[in-house]
Order: C-alpha cells, then sequence, then structure tokens
C-alpha cells in the first residue's frame, strides 16, 4: 500500500501497520475514516487478539472502526474461543448537525435523531459481537477488568478527557493499545497535552501516525497510580501545557505540524488574557503552513473564537 504520510512524520515512527491487509467491507464501510485510520485499528487488534482482556470502542458512530476491529479479531486463530462480547461500543446515537450533513442524510437521519438503528442494520451479523453501550460518557463506569485495546474518538472536552483516564486508561496495562482516531486535530489541546504527560511519565510510547488523524500509543505500565488523583486541566500550567503540544506538535511534518499547532493557538484562544497571543499564533500559523487544510482550520478557529 502507497501512502502519503510516510512524509508527515518523523521515520523512526512504526509503518509497519500499512501491510496489514483488509477487507473490501472494512475499507468501503461508510465512516469518516481514510484507509490507513480503518488498517491501523484492524492490525492491531489482530496482534491482541489471543490476549485476555476486552476491546473498548469511545465512539463508534455508524461502525467503522467497530467492523475494524472485529476483524482484526479474526485474524487470530488462537483467539480464546467463546469470548462475548468481541468490543464494548459506548456512544450517544444521537445525531449532530455535522453529521447529518456529512453522511446521516443518507440513511434519512436528521439532527437530535437517534442513528442507533443504523448502526446495528450496517452491522448486520457482527452485531452478536458487540455490547451496546448507549448514553453521555460521563455516566458510564468501566469494571476493574483488563483492557487490551481501547478506541477513542469521544474526547470533546477537558472533562471528558478526564473521565475517560479515569475510568479507562487506569486499566490499560503493559502490551495495551490505545489509539486516538483525532489525535491530529486543532479544536482538542487537551488530548496531545495529556497524552505527552502520560509519555514523559512513562506510562505509554508513541507508535503508529495513521493518516488522517489517527495515532495509536503502546502502553508500557499501567497507569491506575495517578488516575482519579491527577487532572490534566487544574494540575498542570499554562506553560506547562504549551510545552507538551510543542512536543506533539514536533513528531509531525506538513499539515499534521500545523494542525496541532493551531491546538495550540485554541489553547491560548481559552485562556483568560491570551487572546491577543492566540490571534497572533493563528496568523502565525497561516503564514507558516500553506496546506489548504490548515487554512481551513485556521479560518475555523477565527470563526469558533469571534477573532474574524
Amino acid at each position: 500500500m502507497s501512502s502519503l504520510s510516510d512524509d508527515l512524520i518523523e521515520p523512526q515512527n512504526d509503518r509497519s501497520f500499512i501491510r496489514h491487509a483488509i477487507s473490501d467491507r472494512v475499507r468501503s464501510y461508510p465512516a469518516m475514516l481514510g484507509e490507513e485510520e480503518r488498517v491501523l485499528p484492524a492490525f492491531l487488534a489482530s496482534q491482541v487478539a489471543d490476549v485476555p482482556g476486552a476491546c473498548v470502542e469511545l465512539g463508534c458512530y455508524l461502525g467503522g472502526s467497530t467492523t475494524a476491529i472485529l476483524e482484526g479479531l479474526s485474524k487470530r486463530a488462537d483467539r480464546p474461543r467463546g469470548e462475548r462480547p468481541l468490543v464494548h461500543a459506548y456512544d450517544m446515537f444521537v445525531a449532530n448537525e455535522f453529521m447529518a450533513t456529512h453522511s446521516l442524510h443518507n440513511f434519512d437521519v436528521s439532527a437530535g435523531q437517534s442513528f442507533r438503528p443504523i448502526y446495528e442494520r450496517l452491522l448486520g451479523d457482527s452485531l452478536s459481537d458487540v455490547e451496546i453501550h448507549e448514553g453521555n460518557i460521563l455516566n458510564e463506569e468501566w469494571p476493574e477488568r483488563l483492557i487490551k485495546l481501547l478506541y477513542v474518538d469521544i474526547l470533546w472536552s477537558w472533562e471528558i478527557n478526564q473521565h475517560v483516564f479515569d475510568q479507562f486508561y487506569r486499566r490499560l496495562d503493559c502490551g495495551s493499545w490505545l489509539i486516538h482516531q483525532d489525535y491530529v486535530y486543532s479544536f482538542y489541546p487537551w488530548l496531545p497535552i495529556s497524552m505527552e504527560w502520560l509519555v514523559e511519565q512513562g506510562y505509554f510510547e508513541f507508535r503508529h501516525y495513521a493518516q488522517y488523524s489517527t495515532v495509536a500509543f503502546e502502553c508500557l505500565r499501567s497507569p491506575g497510580s495517578v488516575a482519579r488523583s491527577f487532572s490534566f486541566e487544574s494540575d498542570l500550567d499554562s506553560s506547562e501545557k504549551r510545552r507538551l503540544i510543542k512536543k506533539a506538535t514536533d513528531r509531525f511534518c506538513g499539515y499534521p505540524k500545523g494542525l496541532l499547532q493551531l491546538s495550540d493557538c485554541v489553547l491560548l484562544l481559552s485562556s483568560d488574557g491570551n487572546k491577543d497571543r492566540g490571534k497572533a499564533c493563528v496568523s502565525d500559523t497561516e503564514r507558516s503552513f500553506s496546506h489548504p487544510w490548515v487554512i481551513e482550520h485556521a479560518q475555523m478557529v477565527r470563526r469558533n473564537h469571534g477573532i474574524e
């Protein structure tokens, strides 16, 4: 498989997953995912298929990542038999305006309506391998059970980021995989901040980048000792948060670097007394990166923060 993303990340990062074959079903399944973003969860699921523990998906949408994970689990003949469900899938299953405009209009689902029936219909026979958890993730708790693969596409705020860390990351352990679908993104600064802090503390190591926005971290040791006792929002000062974003940004080249740099701008614009610095950050990013996606995201940042 050829890949555009080889030029977008430093060469020491592992790109071996792109050789993993996926089926036409996974490749064409309705999803907001590029091909590499389908290959990566399938590949990592195949690597842990025979390992005890749960596979958890936070933010399953229509099931593109669900299907990839299930296919990866099926690739290993030595997977423990009779293990059900194979995937715990979490989602609100309520369409927002973007979902409705982007893809759900194809299924006659409007903003505010449930898309769970579409998720179940598209999964078909695979639905028997999935346990659905419908509702607000902030109301969910994970039992004292090891998670071997955690796929996350739901971190819309500092609060959700902290809750997922406290409830789910703490049940990852050495050899577990943590996949973040929206890591290379302009609007979630808490995500690179928290993950780079966890890398520095020796809990995780950055392993894979899948174009367009997905990354994977390998767990080196359980972060359970700090979960529920450390707050990324309140226990890190602004200079430390910016340093961690800079560290995440420096892993990449090209447009991913520009999008993560914009997350630093968002952090500044969201902080009291830093709006002028945030505006300058957006302007600097626009001058430094000519890629249309960076320019588009910079314009969205301006609109969202009223700095037209």
